[in-house]
């Protein structure tokens, strides 16, 4: 063996494995770009924290109602067929939230409905694209190949929402055409896949024991079990610095404390120098967060027009609010 086979580069040797980290990658690029120009989209639709939760919620229940049938279906039919397939579906939803930009509507439930539509393809997408990938390389690459397929779509994870907030800049139609040509490029991509046949030819019939096997292979294993709900609950922790990072500006708009610290900060524990301008009751002083920094880069800003002093009173504080 030379010594490019034994490199991780060898899996790119495997065309079915280029197209399936292409389509991969291609696919985390669009997703994360579209989930950030919905976010924007619908908040300046309507200026509602409660309707931008509702689009996490409309692409994350799909998943959850559908995960009895998902890996039923990537275990008893072509799995490259079943990718393809809800890439194509995941393409026409953004060409519909694309038209729907284009026309200038304000309603959003159909948005909402398009989202939908979009996290359920994803949601079969996901398992059949993962029992897929074992079958495109040979045992002795089958490492290098999880550490690529995982590397490919973290690093779509990181460009996505960063290309998805650049592009929104020209427009919300921008991101959305670019998500449903990478989203169709990607069907493509995974049909030219060479077809496998399952080892298993006779399909198993769809019983509640078959539907729920998973579950209870989860509830046997506590290892498993306790990774996952460690994975869960630190999603659901981790949202509101989310929130506070995709919408700084945003986000301080709320009501603010005494201090002049807003809800979002407080929150997400992120302290408000590094978060967002806080804005002051009338009459209140406000803290600019720098806590005896050197460096400063607070701008408190008040409604009532006037300037006050800085409450920090470091030389170094570049508050558009100096001391006098």
């Amino acid at each position: 063996m030379s010594d490019t086979d034994r490199s991780g580069w060898a899996v790119f040797g495997i065309g079915d494995f280029r197209l399936f980290g292409s389509a991969r990658f291609l696919t985390g690029l669009a997703y994360q770009m579209q989930a950030v120009a919905i976010g924007w989209f619908v908040y300046d639709l309507t200026h509602s924290a409660l309707a931008l939760g509702l689009v996490g919620l409309a692409g994350f229940l799909p998943a959850v109602l559908c995960a009895l049938i998902t890996g039923h279906v990537a275990d008893t039919y072509d799995r490259r067929l079943v990718g393809a397939s809800a890439f194509g579906l995941q393409s026409l939803a953004s060409f519909g939230l694309l038209a729907y930009a284009h026309a200038g509507l304000q309603a959003v439930w159909p948005i909402y409905a398009l989202v939908i539509v979009v996290g359920t393809a994803r949601a079969f997408a996901n398992p059949a694209l993962q029992a897929l990938l074992p079958t495109l390389v040979p045992g002795p690459q089958f490492g290098s190949a999880i550490a690529w397929n995982a590397s490919l779509w973290q690093s779509a994870s990181v460009m996505g929402p960063a290309l998805g907030g650049l592009l929104y800049a020209l427009g919300p139609s921008v991101v959305f055409g670019g998500a449903a040509a990478s989203f169709a490029l990607a069907s493509v991509l995974t049909g030219l896949i060479r077809f496998r046949p399952a080892a298993v030819t006779e399909r198993p019939p769809i019983t509640w024991a078959a539907l729920s096997a998973g579950i209870g292979y989860i509830r046997s294993q506590p290892v498993v079990l306790g990774a996952i709900s460690l994975d869960l609950f630190t999603v659901l922790l981790g949202a509101p610095r989310r929130s506070c990072r995709f919408m700084p500006a945003r986000c301080c708009m709320s009501v603010p404390s005494a201090s002049g610290h807003c809800g979002a900060c407080r929150l997400s524990g992120r302290s408000p120098w590094r978060c967002c301008w806080p804005i002051a009751r009338s009459g209140a002083m406000p803290d600019c967060g720098c806590s005896g920094r050197a460096r400063c880069s607070a701008r408190p800003r008040w409604r009532s027009g006037s300037r006050p002093r800085c409450p920090c009173r470091w030389p170094a504080c570049s508050s558009l609010a100096r001391p006098t």
